[in-house]
């Protein structure tokens, strides 16, 4: 059932009568809900994306103390949802605040289990009037904990803009199609007919004369982004604003303290760790010592590029720096030559990632090395936050030479497995504009 996935509430109970009146309740909500009777029946795979759990205490009977019914429950929630669900928070059917205690202390205990944000003690018995389930005594039991948790009320109201982008898109799609006909069958068929063509159109745009099987839906898909986007900006303006009282904590918090955490978020917003096999523009390959192509300069000119003047350049130190830092090359041609297949030449910048406390020890003395900022024709970049495989873990920052221009043909390009990490977008964006206006810079001759 491709793309009818993504409901965001679980129910999990042993007992179905208890479940339908909840379900229910979702439903004349417009809230989607997946149901998971205990024993019956788990998913394929596990649940990604739930924010909502609502969640039976006592699913096995016959247990009798509190660590026995927590561990159970527990266990098999873990069965149900990813470790990397993301964050959720807990309706908890049971009037004992022992057995919630017992069972938050054993999710806590187990990293293969995501920890709720917060959970939510009641009993089916206050939800119910006239065995209707009154989903609004529940409501205002999770806004009150929500506006304690606000951060991830705001996260939820972003999910749903996206939602709602990704819809406007679809359905806009949808309508530029002409079917105006009389019965519905030839209706249904037109709609088919049309909407093929469009999506050929739109994908020979998109990849142009290369168009074939492996690149057909994702060059469809490269055209549909930009709408996507542009829906999402409109719908970023109309979020509703959220109490006085949150904006005002949220404005006056300090700023991310760590320089960890910040290059942590750097990582995020700019480098990608997937669909690595691929040549695509952004592509970044790291090369030690001993495993670089020979097509790769050495590294004594990139080093003597990005050092201050004022440092001194002997082998030996060039040695020791060359030791830290991490020589890497970009690719940098267009991404719609990349889109289209339109590569002849491979096209590189030189550059390396350098620790940010990039120290040596030199003739007795612990001495940390002063590298360029970004100007003219160094560009520097970061912080950003790197571990295994790339390179050692920490804190590092992205240094470029426009003058270290490497190519190659593709053969050689072949012989690397893949890249060791990608420019998302925006940065690969910045970079290539960076490049092209050193390149193009006139240059005057003038006497002073």
């Amino acid at each position: 059932m491709t793309g009818l996935k993504g409901a965001r509430v679980l129910i999990v109970d042993n007992e179905e009568k208890d479940a339908i009146p909840i379900i229910k309740a979702f439903s004349k909500a417009g809230i989607p809900s997946v149901f998971i009777h205990y024993d019956e029946n788990t998913p394929e795979n596990k649940l990604k994306g739930i924010r909502l759990v609502v969640l039976d205490m006592e699913l096995e009977t016959g247990l009798t103390d509190s660590k026995s019914k927590a561990s159970t429950t527990a266990n098999y929630l873990s069965d149900l949802i990813s470790s990397e669900n993301g964050p959720y928070f807990i309706i908890a059917w049971t009037n004992y605040p022992e057995l919630l205690n017992e069972f938050e202390g054993y999710i806590f205990s187990k990293p293969e289990i995501p920890n709720p944000i917060f959970s939510i003690m009641i009993t089916k018995s206050e939800c119910r009037t006239n065995e209707e389930f009154d989903l609004g005594k529940i409501s205002r039991k999770i806004n009150e904990k929500l506006n304690l948790f606000y951060p991830l009320n705001i996260l939820q109201i972003w999910e749903e803009a996206c939602y709602f982008a990704s819809t406007e898109v679809t359905n806009h799609i949808s309508d530029l199609i002409d079917v105006n006909f009389q019965d519905i069958n030839t209706w249904r068929q037109e709609w088919k007919n049309q909407l093929v063509q469009l999506i050929r159109d739109m994908a020979t745009e998109g990849a142009g004369q290369k168009l074939n099987k492996d690149n057909c839906i994702s060059s469809f898909f490269s055209l549909l982004n930009p709408l996507y986007e542009d829906k999402m900006e409109i719908k970023s303006t109309e979020l509703k604003s959220l109490p006085d009282n949150q904006m005002n904590e949220i404005i006056n918090s300090r700023r991310t303290s760590t320089i960890e955490l910040k290059s942590k978020i750097n990582t995020q917003i700019h480098l990608s760790f997937e669909s690595l096999e691929r040549f695509e523009g952004g592509n970044v390959y790291i090369f030690n010592t001993k495993r670089k192509p020979k097509w790769i300069p050495d590294i004594d000119d990139l080093i003597n590029a990005f050092i201050q003047k004022n440092e001194d350049k002997t082998p030996e130190k060039k040695k020791l720096i060359d030791k830290q830092i991490s020589r890497l090359i970009i690719e940098i041609n267009p991404q719609c030559d990349h889109a289209q297949n339109n590569i002849y030449c491979p096209r590189f910048i030189y550059g390396i990632f350098a620790p940010e406390e990039l120290r040596i020890e030199l003739n007795g003395k612990n001495k940390k090395i002063q590298f360029k900022g970004d100007s003219g024709f160094i560009k520097k970049i970061g912080p950003f936050w790197l571990d295994n495989p790339v390179t050692k873990s920490g804190v590092y920052y992205l240094f470029l030479s426009a003058r270290h221009l490497v190519t190659c043909n593709f053969r050689e390009i072949g012989k690397i497995n893949r890249a060791s990490v990608r420019l998302r977008k925006q940065l690969l964006n910045e970079v290539q504009y960076w490049f092209s206006t050193n390149a193009a810079r006139p240059g005057i001759s003038i006497l002073k």
